[in-house]
């Protein structure tokens, strides 16, 4: 009864809302986060705190369960009765069981609600009557749930999946490089950093993402470069190294703040809001000491973000700032230019300070 493709999509999914109904005809739907197909006829779920759904299911076993991918919009509707497992045999069986699957449920679960299942009936979004394909709800909704994370998530530090969900919905590269327009206003905002570059080397890219910009780069720059990126996000990366096969041995997955770099760098670009707040002098410092001599940091700003003034406060004083306009939404981009010897000079001035 239950399919392989069926049993997939509930062991993906996980989250089943289980319905039943009490003794004086109350409704009651209650979200079961260790829904999984046991076998090919039954359902399972873990009794963590469903006091309303046990005491139903005593009273009435009549039970019905919908799984929904949020994604595709696609589903099952499960109808069957429901069988509660008390302490013992069973229980244990079904305890090791979970634990094969990847949950840990000793000294969580109460006791466990198999359904044996007597109807399956597919959950289908009319959206799908419209026209839509799975395909584009599934990049619809990734970039859609990716934004209200994020925007729950606030000023904590994102993790790498919500930059890669975000980044990589729709498959537009642009879009995969981190920016929400099109590619003219993309290049408006970027096209400027060429005039940065002074000499032929090694570029590397902090926060790489699908290596759109390094591959542009290399195209407007006036002196050959060696495009190298790095990224915390190891599905970014994985794309970079798609669209750039060349060079998919010089791209990496690390965090900036603790990668140790395999060589130095005549131009490295980053941005100030890759580290948090109390670590963006740290970082500066880190990425000034994977330069070569004479070699340039390229610290960019987008959205009206402020790159000059924390600098010159930490005593790395750009040699050269630009100012600019952003294509899409008009708010300013700025680009300071840091030499290597900013580090030294830096470094001189606090061993100076300790001995006042």
């Amino acid at each position: 009864m239950l399919s392989e493709e069926v049993r997939g999509l509930v062991r993906d999914v996980r989250l089943g809302f289980a319905a039943t109904v009490s003794p004086d005809g109350m409704p009651n739907l209650s979200p079961k986060g260790t829904t999984l197909a046991l076998d090919d006829r039954r359902l399972v779920f873990a009794d963590i705190r469903s006091p309303a759904t046990v005491a139903n299911l005593r009273a009435n076993p009549a039970i019905e369960v919908n799984v929904v991918d949020v994604g595709t919009r696609r589903g099952y509707r499960f109808a069957g009765t429901g069988r509660v497992v008390e302490a013992g045999d069973e229980y244990d069986g079904l305890l090791a069981w979970y634990r094969e699957q990847g949950f840990e449920l000793e000294g969580r679960a109460d006791r466990f609600v198999v359904v044996e299942v007597e109807r399956v009936s597919q959950l289908l979004s009319p959206a799908y009557d419209w026209g839509s394909s799975e395909e584009e709800l599934l990049r619809t909704y990734t970039r859609h749930y990716a934004t209200v994370w994020a925007e729950q998530l606030g000023g904590a530090s994102w993790p790498p999946e919500i930059y890669e969900l975000h980044y990589l919905a729709d498959g537009d590269p642009v879009h995969g490089s981190g920016h929400s327009g099109d590619l003219a206003t993309w290049e408006i905002g970027r096209r400027p950093l060429a005039e940065a570059i002074d000499r032929p080397g090694a570029f590397l890219d902090v926060g790489c993402a699908n290596g759109l910009l390094l591959e542009s780069l290399v195209r407007w720059s006036a002196h050959p470069l060696d495009p190298y990126g790095v990224d915390f996000a190891p599905r970014l990366v994985a794309e970079a190294r798609r669209r750039l096969p060349d060079y998919a041995d010089r791209f990496f997955v690390a965090d900036a703040l603790e990668w140790d770099p395999p060589r130095r760098f005549d131009f490295v670009r980053t941005e100030l809001v890759y580290a948090p707040v109390e670590r963006r002098r740290v970082l500066v410092e880190r990425l000034l000491g994977w330069l070569e001599p004479g070699g340039r940091l390229l610290v960019c700003g987008y959205g009206g973000d402020e790159v000059v003034a924390p600098l010159e406060e930490w005593g790395f004083e750009p040699e050269l700032v630009r100012e600019w306009r952003g294509g899409r939404s008009g708010r300013r981009v700025q680009l300071a230019v840091v030499p290597a010897a900013a580090a030294r000079s830096t470094r001189t001035r606090h061993t100076r300070g300790t001995h006042r």
